[in-house]
């Protein structure tokens, strides 16, 4: 059971808030279960009606049990009668048992009718774990930061029904004030209603037997443990030099896979600088944060050789979570997992003791929970499920909880009947029939192939351009795309990419410029069943290529990379193939099949440098949709001769060479409109017009448009004038139109129209004027200020930049921050030669320069500070090493 809001969350009352209650099957396989059909709709129930409910959330729980288990209701139940199915091999009865409860604490709370986590009682698992009290070190009584499990005294259900029944008794004899007292001791809150006291239930669910605490919960989500860590190891590293800024740019590095996001100033934004204050974080950020840390250990803190113990903590917490997001697979390492939250237990509260709450109690009961359920549950499923309730309930104005539900149902239904893929572990997503003929080779009875850009698996998906990494073999792969085999009786699924070589990446040390040289395998580099593939994307799959897949040309070269511009030739090769993109000569070998030889058409390929040149620039484009857009209309033979230039750029290099040549391509452009206009003219005033010009006469006769007209029952002719405009804009196509037809004009005829035409001449002038209004003398006043004071900017980065180029500290500070800010000092002087062009001509839009001045300056800013950063930790590095040395 969960609640969400519709709409405004801001409302002051409860207005379209539902509580919303799923079930599912603990058998189902968990790759089912994580997809949004895998949890399915019980019922919703408007939070403005549950206060009037006598019992509460705990009355509507006990409801909900009795439907599934109770006696009366229904004719039928799952315990006793089961419910019969119909399958492929026949009927059968379908029995089921009471699993578990999961929900967060707030929800356990109400359902089980306990005190919760900030009573004294705050574990209605344990008798002796207490809260909100001092007690003696050694005592049958323990806090719930105690890291000794072997003292806690765990309640049976027996024990538990016992205690409900005595509160029950003496709900009649005791004072209020004493039986408010026994409320207390034993953590319960007494409602004759609620769940513990209805007795048709008192076999069939009980909170000792069928609690499961949510590990999302108690970790990731709502103050958990993980959040308190990660926001104060990232003030510990403040404490020790690294600032919040630091960690951004770094962050800033990391290429994600498709369809993830991390914020530029995530750590300056969410770290809450505070004693006891947790990060603010969704729960889905902090698997991404724990790759970020991952690389702020390895490059910052491990050389520094700083934070020891609360390194080991944080590395003892991402263990963890790497664990639970295992799903069924962490079940064989329940043992290990155990043991580390054991030892976190004590590490995190002697680090940050202000942060213990009593999750960290909850948590040390999530290993004996998957021994006794067998299996691994969350709420990040369930919790997915929300996202559709607020879709639907836009549309429904009235009787929000009936209209939702029955849509939501019906939706479930129309998916189980309609998607094909809904009970596949493995599938391609938005697929496609491909003709690979190619593949019959290897698959001698396929029956039919198809290919997507997204693999869909048990662990999630990937998508073209991911990177694959193969734990079985040690090797790294980039995926183009996936295909799927269909055979007589079952179906594999292939990746197709580029394979990397393990030797050659160890000695890159994830260097982008270089890895795009190293040796790849054919063009079918690694394959995989569907039974081996889901396990962590495909890391079993190169045990299925054939030798003659996986066979490179390592061995010929000591550095282990093909040398792109030898072509190798062999049997079924043409002597000498050209890359389709640099031209330089390339084979099948040591190049990519960018399309194979169909007919006549010879096959195309594009040299490894190029083809991991064109990846990064996609994965660039994709976070900048402007310059993507501007991309595409640069021609061919600027993009051939950026691939020559700048073939081992890569990160932020590359995004700057993009805006260059983007930027160049738009100041050589220009867009000219030619438009022609005419009068029908019947013949005898045509020629009365072109009576001294018979050549152009005849011409316009047989070439001219011509109009019979009904009413004067004359034949008319169309007798056109062009005006032309030119006018320098950001458009790349040189192509001259008039209203009905483009020409292509040459240059003398422009040249001679120009020389001709003292009108065209007069109307150029007039055009460009309307382009660029005359300035005002406020406006020039703005204008001249900003330039001053972006000026001044500049001049302060400038000296930064000479700071930055010190012999001290020139080899600490990276050098794409000192290129990328003497790229921007170019493009303000570049700015202000145009404001002062401005300034003198006195034509020109205010607002526009304004507007651009105060942009300049923001970047100017923030680009000052990230260099400052910088030399200032290179100077302290520098000051540390000197007085280590002294």
């Amino acid at each position: 059971m969960d609640e969400t809001t519709p709409g405004n969350v801001l409302r002051p009352d409860h207005g379209r808030s539902l509580a919303c209650f799923y079930w599912t099957l603990m058998e189902l396989p968990s790759w089912f279960r994580s997809r949004h059909c895998g949890w399915f709709y019980f019922g919703l129930f408007p939070l403005s009606l549950v206060e009037h409910v006598a019992g509460g959330y705990s009355f509507l729980f006990a409801f909900m049990v009795k439907t599934f288990f109770g006696k009366g209701l229904l004719a039928w139940d799952f315990d006793r009668t089961g419910i019969c199915c119909k399958s492929s091999g026949g009927d059968f009865i379908l029995k089921a048992r009471f699993g578990a409860l999961l929900s967060d604490e707030k929800a356990m709370k109400e359902l089980w009718c306990t005190k919760g986590a900030s009573s004294y009682k705050p574990c209605h698992l344990c008798k002796n774990v207490m809260g909100r009290v001092d007690l003696p070190d050694r005592g049958y009584l323990v806090h719930y930061t105690c890291t000794d499990s072997s003292r806690f005294d765990l309640h049976t259900a027996d024990s538990f029904r016992t205690m409900a029944q005595n509160l029950k008794l003496e709900a009649g004899n005791l004072s209020k004030k004493d039986f408010e007292r026994l409320e207390q001791s034993y953590g319960l809150v007494f409602d004759p209603l609620g769940i513990l006291w209805c007795e048709d239930l008192g076999g069939i669910v009980n909170p000792v037997s069928h609690t499961y605490w949510d590990w999302m919960h108690i970790l990731m989500a709502c103050g958990g443990i993980a959040q308190y860590e990660f926001n104060q190891y990232a003030r510990r590293l403040c404490s020790a030099g690294v600032s919040l800024r630091a960690l951004d740019d770094l962050a800033a590095e990391i290429v994600w896979p498709k369809g993830a996001y991390w914020s530029k100033k995530y750590f300056q934004k969410r770290v809450v600088d505070k004693d006891g204050a947790h990060l603010k974080a969704f729960a889905n950020e902090l698997f991404q944060l724990t790759d970020i840390w991952r690389l702020i250990l390895q490059l910052v803190v491990r050389p520094a050789g700083i934070l020891e113990l609360e390194t080991r903590s944080l590395e003892s917490m991402m263990k963890i979570i790497d664990i639970l997001s295992m799903q069924e697979e962490a079940l064989p390492l329940v043992g290990d997992l155990e043991i580390e939250i054991a030892q976190h237990h004590a590490w995190f509260l002697e680090l940050y003791p202000d942060c213990n709450k009593p999750k960290t109690h909850w948590l040390r009961h999530v290993p004996s929970l998957f021994r006794e359920f067998g299996c691994n549950l969350s709420c990040f499923s369930p919790e997915k499920k929300h996202k559709g309730v607020k879709q639907l309930a836009l549309l429904i104005s009235a009787n929000v909880e009936k209209g939702v539900l029955y849509r939501a149902v019906a939706e479930n239904f129309s998916s189980f009947s309609n998607d094909e893929n809904m009970l596949r572990p493995i599938f391609l997503e938005r697929a496609q029939d491909m003709e690979a003929e190619w593949l019959r080779a290897f698959y001698p009875d396929m029956q039919e192939a198809k290919v997507s850009k997204t693999l869909r698996f048990e662990g999630g998906r990937v998508s073209a351009s991911d990177m694959l990494w193969f734990p079985a073999t040690k090797h790294l792969a980039q995926a183009s795309f996936f295909l799927q085999v269909r055979l007589l009786n079952s179906s594999e699924f292939l990746i197709h990419g580029d394979l990397y070589q393990q030797a050659r990446l160890q000695s890159l040390q994830g260097s982008p410029a270089e890895t795009c040289a190293m040796s790849a395998a054919s063009e079918v580099p690694a394959t995989a069943t569907a039974e081996a593939l889901p396990e962590s994307a495909a890391s079993e799959a190169t045990e299925a290529a054939s030798p003659a897949e996986t066979a490179t040309s390592c061995a010929e070269t000591p550095s282990g990379v093909v040398p792109l511009d030898k072509v190798e030739t062999g049997p079924g090769l043409p002597a000498e193939n050209l890359c389709s993109t640099c031209r330089k000569p390339v084979s099948e070998e040591n190049g990519v099949v960018v399309a194979r030889a169909v007919g006549k058409t010879a096959t195309s390929l594009r040299c490894r440098a190029c083809h991991n040149l064109k990846s990064r620039i996609n994965r660039v484009l994709s976070h900048y949709g402007s310059l993507a857009q501007d991309w595409t209309k640069v021609t061919e033979n600027e993009k051939k001769e950026f691939y020559k230039k700048y073939k081992e750029q890569a990160g932020p290099d590359l995004l700057t060479r993009l805006q260059e040549t983007v930027t160049e391509s738009k100041k050589t452009s220009s867009a000219v409109s030619f438009e022609g206009t005419g009068d029908f003219l019947d013949e005898i005033d045509l020629e009365e017009k072109y009576k001294n010009k018979p050549d152009q006469l005849a011409a316009i006769k047989a070439n001219t448009r011509t109009y019979f007209c009904p009413v004067r029952q004359v034949q008319l002719f169309e007798d056109v004038k062009y005006k032309r405009t030119a006018v320098e804009t950001e458009e790349y196509a040189k192509v001259q139109k008039r209203k009905r037809q483009s020409i292509p004009l040459e240059q003398g005829e422009r040249d001679e129209t120009a020389a001709d035409s003292s009108q065209c001449k007069k109307g150029k002038k007039e055009a460009a004027k309307s382009e660029l209004p005359k300035l005002k003398a406020g406006g020039k006043k703005k204008i001249s200020k900003k330039v001053e004071l972006m000026n001044a900017k500049k001049l302060q980065l400038m000296d930064w930049n000479c700071k930055a180029r010190g012999d001290k500290v020139k080899d600490l500070v990276p050098g794409y921050v000192v290129k990328a800010s003497t790229k921007l000092v170019d493009d303000a002087v570049a700015f202000g030669v145009e404001c002062d062009s401005i300034l003198e001509s006195g034509h020109g839009d205010a607002d526009e320069v304004i507007k651009k001045a105060d942009s300049f300056m923001e970047q100017l800013t923030e680009m000052m500070g990230r260099v400052k950063c910088q030399v200032d930790q290179a100077h302290a590095f520098v000051a540390t090493g000197a007085s280590g040395q002294e």
